[in-house]
């Protein structure tokens, strides 16, 4: 038996999957580990009973059951990463509640397998609204049409540009589930700006999809003050998701610029409140003469009197409570 975690087997098993069918009992498996063949299934056992094998059947996706001894060594079953199984037993129906699941097979080039999970058999409302899916292939073209039916049917509303999508849906995969269409957003252009990058060298133009006002004419300023001695120097590093703008500037030859944009945004964010001290130290910014005391963007000198203004405004109110 291959010496794979428990923990990472059971993931194989789809959770909610158990349920009573007209043919007996079944629940499904799906690949999330890595490519595979399922070459035998040596058992399965349900609340500690083992199911007949020849009362076992597995459904690939297509709605027609596969008995056990049509799959053996010779003759594999493909089980590619994300593939799912359905597996059939013609027992009794489980009434409801919790039911222990142990699950024993052969697989290349894993070996022999074995796991348990426990699932649970929940009562059904009839009356409850499913969106359609298909857990063999949930973005072919099919299903996407009967989703696209479906929401027509359930608003009322007949959907003219949300079915106009000019990629495979199979590309949204793991990124957007119950795949229907797709949205407009707006695209503004900022730019060019000079890229001396890894794998990009040249002028770029920025395409920025947003809704944000003043968004792309803030970025598309900041290029055009560069008047093409604007560059950006790029390495690859760390990969990992930034929740906050952060930039660092070069002084352009034969210029010293005040940067006060640099954590503009964050400075805006954090006011001074009554009873905490005032912590310049932690929004340090890179703060270069200017000739002819210009600020680096228009309006920044008026944020940065706003944020003096504030703390003057602190001031007074702790003179006030210290009298």
């Amino acid at each position: 038996m291959a010496l794979i975690p428990s923990m990472l087997l059971r993931q194989l098993y789809t959770f909610g999957s158990l349920k009573n069918a007209d043919h007996g009992v079944q629940f499904s498996i799906k690949n999330r580990l890595s490519d595979a063949e399922f070459t035998e299934l040596q058992s399965i056992r349900i609340n500690g009973s083992a199911v007949p094998l020849d009362a076992i059947s597995i459904d690939l996706g297509d709605g027609v059951g596969l008995s056990l001894d049509r799959i053996s060594p010779s003759h594999p079953i493909a089980f590619p990463l994300r593939r799912t199984l359905i597996v059939r037993a013609g027992i009794a129906a489980l009434p409801l509640g919790k039911h222990r699941i142990e699950i024993a097979f052969k697989s290349k080039p894993f070996g022999a397998l074995k796991f348990e999970v426990e699932d649970a058999i929940a009562e059904v409302d009839e009356r409850r609204i499913h969106i359609p899916r298909d857990s063999a292939d949930d973005y072919a073209e099919a299903i996407i049409g009967q989703r696209q039916g479906f929401a027509e049917q359930f608003s009322g509303v007949r959907l003219e540009h949300t079915t106009k999508y000019s990629f495979d849906p199979h590309r949204a995969g793991h990124n957007c589930e119950n795949f229907t269409g797709v949205a407009q957003i707006p695209l503004g252009l900022a730019g060019p700006i000079a890229i001396h990058g890894e794998h990009a060298q040249g002028d770029f133009l920025i395409p920025l999809a947003t809704t944000e006002g003043t968004l792309v004419a803030s970025y598309n300023r900041v290029c055009d003050l560069g008047s093409g001695q604007l560059r950006a120097d790029s390495r690859a590093g760390r990969g990992y998701v930034q929740r906050r703008q952060a930039a660092r500037y070069r002084p352009l030859p034969g210029q010293q610029i005040r940067l006060l944009a640099l954590q503009l945004h964050h400075r805006r964010c954090r006011r001074p409140e009554h009873g905490r001290p005032r912590d310049i130290r932690r929004l340090r910014l890179d703060s270069r003469s200017l000739s002819g005391r210009r600020a680096f963007l228009p309006g920044v000198e008026l944020r940065d009197r706003q944020e003096g203004l504030a703390g003057q405004h602190y001031a007074h109110a702790r003179q006030a409570r210290d009298r």
